[in-house]
């Protein structure tokens, strides 16, 4: 089963790319210490985003599980 995003999902997975195009984007085009300064902090954005969506997709799965627990547990309560 393909995890399914939630809009936060979605806008951390947007940043992040958007972050990632753009930190190697000032890297390749710029030459000079702002330049690289300013690259290697978009990458450092755009890895942040990668590690915030990776946990946000853990505990979105996390909770689809409770959720199936939950109610296998009060089906069982019925019988």
């Amino acid at each position: 089963m393909r995890p399914r995003l939630s809009p936060l999902g979605r806008v951390l997975l947007s940043g992040a790319v958007l972050a990632l195009a753009s930190g190697t984007a000032v890297l390749t085009l710029t030459a000079g210490t702002t330049g690289t300064a300013i690259g290697q902090t978009l990458l450092g954005i755009a890895g942040v985003g990668v590690v915030s969506l990776m946990f946000l997709l853990v505990g979105e799965s996390e909770d689809r599980e409770r959720d199936r627990e939950r109610e296998r547990a009060r089906r069982r309560g019925r019988r």
